[in-house]
């Protein structure tokens, strides 16, 4: 302030002399004074200058940071956009000079104004920054706070995806191996369809060669058709000879044989017949027994069972030896019958089956007529009609005769847990699966024998041919 030449006006309880006289400096002189202060003025004014150029940067950057944070920047604009207040000036400076239009002291007074705002725009703009920095502090902290925990939630979802992907490569392993053995089995299947694809044009040829069998056996057929009307007229040219009509005596005697031989066949079937009709009812009643006697049984042992348990009550013993062998050996016994009875349901089963099927094939394969048979069998035409009337009184009827073998009662070797046959499943017997033999009628007038056999049972049957 001295340099500005500036002084404190007068006190007011001091000595009232007028002031020494001050010289007024001539505009147009130069003196040291001047200079020294138009130095300080120039320095004053490059300071504020640097420090205007300061806090225009430092604002332009406060405005810029503003710009990307809403909240502090509404910070700085209250600070920036608050007037500084004006402090008291105190006494009012006055110039060396003595005058109040000095321009040296206007020129000082204005400086000194603007510094003083500088200095009150420095310091609000430092504590904006101190206010943004901790602001940024804060929100950089709680940034890093939730980094990390997003750090930690992506590791853990790290670690589950590879989990996971563990688990996916896995089954992709997996699938790859199922898909190799599919693709194994492909191409087993694929051979297989090959081989039975060969194994089809094979069965094709055999066709093809059996169809020509065929044509070549209707064709043999013809021409024995014809050779056999060549003998026809050659027999009828040699019918008046003797030798010629013993042979036929004689054949006719040979058929005449065999049909009686055919009728006691019949006739023995048909007793064998009834006598399994009947066995057949006595094991149905056989069966009706044991069931009243399985009844019977099971009420025994359910008395048993209890008298065991009030036995077991009173004196604390157990109820499983209460029960003695006698029961046991009944129970076995029903079991074994049962077993019985299951296999005789099945040869009952099977008869019916054989029966039916010999009945489809007595419809499908009767034997040809009188005239048609007369063209092709000679020894027909020799007998005469009387063959055929004595064919007529036999029946067509169908025996059937079984022999069924019972299961060899054998003691189990292991202890019963269960008493109770309710439980007590047999064992299924399978069902023969040989077709019945088909019955073929054949060109001599003695009837064909077919029989059929499988496991466990036998079945004769003789069809005699119908004359239609």
């Amino acid at each position: 302030m001295a340099e500005l030449g500036t002084r404190i006006g007068p006190d007011p309880g001091s000595d009232p002399s007028p002031p020494h006289p001050v010289p007024v400096p001539d505009p147009n002189t130069t003196t040291e004074a001047d200079a020294d202060a138009d130095i300080d003025i120039d320095t004053d004014t490059a300071t504020l200058t640097s420090t205007s150029t300061f806090a225009d940067t430092a604002q332009n950057n406060i405005h810029d940071a503003d710009d990307a944070r809403t909240r502090d920047a509404d910070t700085m604009a209250d600070f920036v956009q608050t007037p500084a207040p004006h402090p008291d000036e105190g006494p009012k400076m006055r110039c060396c000079c003595g005058r109040d239009d000095c321009a040296y002291l206007k020129h000082s007074c204005f400086v000194l104004e603007t510094v003083e705002k500088d200095v009150h725009t420095a310091a609000k703009l430092g504590k904006a920054l101190l206010a943004r920095h901790e602001a940024y502090m804060a929100d950089a902290e709680r940034d890093r706070m939730s980094l990390n925990t997003r750090i930690e939630q992506l590791e853990n979802e790290k670690e589950e995806l590879q989990a996971e992907n563990a688990r996916t490569v896995e089954e992709n392993r997996s699938l790859l191996d199922q898909l190799e053995m599919l693709n194994n089995t492909v191409q087993d299947s694929d051979i297989r369809i090959q081989t039975l694809e060969a194994t089809l044009l094979s069965s094709h040829q055999a066709v093809r060669r059996l169809e020509g069998a065929a044509a070549r056996a209707a064709e043999m057929e013809r021409h024995i058709a014809l050779l056999e009307q060549e003998q026809l007229r050659l027999q009828n040219t040699l019918i008046t000879t003797e030798s010629e009509a013993r042979s036929a005596m004689q054949r006719w005697r040979k058929a005449e044989r065999g049909i009686s031989d055919l009728q006691e066949q019949l006739e023995r079937m048909e007793r064998e017949a009834n006598e399994e009709r009947e066995r057949h009812v006595e094991v149905l009643g056989r069966m009706d027994r044991q069931r009243e006697m399985e009844k019977e049984l099971n009420a025994a042992a359910g008395r048993l069972k209890g008298a065991a348990a009030a036995k077991s009550l009173t004196t604390g013993k157990p109820a499983g030896s209460v029960v003695s062998h006698f029961v046991r050996d009944l129970l076995q016994d029903n079991a074994n019958l049962q077993l019985g009875m299951a296999e005789l349901r099945e040869m009952l089963l099977n008869s019916n089956d054989e029966i039916q099927a010999m009945r489809d094939q007595l419809m499908c394969h009767q034997p040809v007529g009188e005239q048609d048979a007369s063209a092709t069998s000679t020894l027909r035409a020799e007998i005469g009609p009387d063959l055929g009337e004595m064919t007529q009184n036999i029946s067509q009827e169908l025996h059937i005769h079984h022999h069924y073998h019972v299961a060899e009662k054998t003691k189990p070797k292991k202890k019963r847990h269960s008493l109770n046959p309710g439980i007590f499943s047999p064992a299924s017997i399978s069902r023969s699966s040989t077709p019945p033999a088909v019955w073929r009628p054949g060109p001599s007038p003695i009837a064909p024998l077919a029989s059929h056999s499988h496991k466990g049972s036998t079945s004769t049957v003789s069809v005699p041919p119908s004359n239609r």
